[in-house]
């Protein structure tokens, strides 16, 4: 969000899949709405020579969401607009992870 204006985005996880052995896994959520509704999935996979060193891993995220009650010529600013703020977001959330390692 931007200050006192943000998306209470609800999710449910309804599957997970992890694989030690890669490193690597799937989840998918169901989106509750109020504002977003549908479903979400993302990738882990590890990203590292696995040799000690600070190893990570590449997410990717993906989502098929609609917006109730939103006229559908509006959503291509929408569209262009959440995803400037999921960025904003996942920048902000690998710093907080950042300066706990």
């Amino acid at each position: 969000g931007f200050g006192p204006v943000a998306l209470h985005d609800k999710m449910v996880s309804t599957e997970c899949e992890w694989d030690d052995e890669s490193g690597s896994g799937r989840c998918e959520v169901e989106k509750l709405g109020p504002v977003l509704r549908g479903r979400a999935w993302f990738t882990v996979e590890a990203d590292g020579d696995g040799t000690g060193g600070r190893d990570g891993a590449v997410v990717k995220w993906f989502e098929d969401v609609t917006v109730p009650y939103v006229p559908q010529f509006v959503a291509p600013v929408l569209n262009r607009g959440g995803a400037a703020g999921f960025r904003m977001g996942m920048k902000k959330l690998a710093r907080q992870l950042a300066e706990r390692s």
